[in-house]
């Protein structure tokens, strides 16, 4: 099990830097980030509501490719996407969740995505 601070520790090793809002972003300097063969544009890190979750979000991935990548095929009927949201239920703590195209809001920028996947540890 991996603890939030390891998490962020190992996305700043592919080169995210603390952005507004507690993003993570890619550097201004050196090489880009990446995750899954794609971009990252922004990644997230959040401990609350009993529960720990790593979001990442990529540039040219569409959600449906990263689900078929990472074998998760089951759709999140709950997911409010234009797109189909899947999700895995990778141990009886654990959910994996990948989403569709979308904008976050990181301070007052918008980042926009093709895809973001998200790891959801229950506490």
């Amino acid at each position: 099990m991996l603890t939030t601070d390891e998490v962020e520790s190992k996305l700043r090793a592919i080169g995210l830097i603390k952005g507004a809002d507690g993003f993570l972003m890619p550097s201004q300097k050196g090489p880009l980030p990446s995750l899954f063969g794609d971009e990252v544009v922004a990644a997230l890190v959040t401990a609350a509501d009993g529960e720990n979750r790593a979001t990442v979000y990529l540039k040219r991935l569409a959600g449906k490719q990263l689900a078929k990548r990472l074998g998760v095929s089951q759709i999140d009927e709950q997911a409010d996407t234009n797109e189909p949201s899947y999700f895995k239920q990778t141990s009886k703590k654990t959910t994996l969740l990948v989403g569709a195209a979308s904008e976050v809001f990181v301070g007052i920028d918008g980042v926009r995505y093709q895809s973001a996947v998200a790891c959801q540890q229950v506490r």
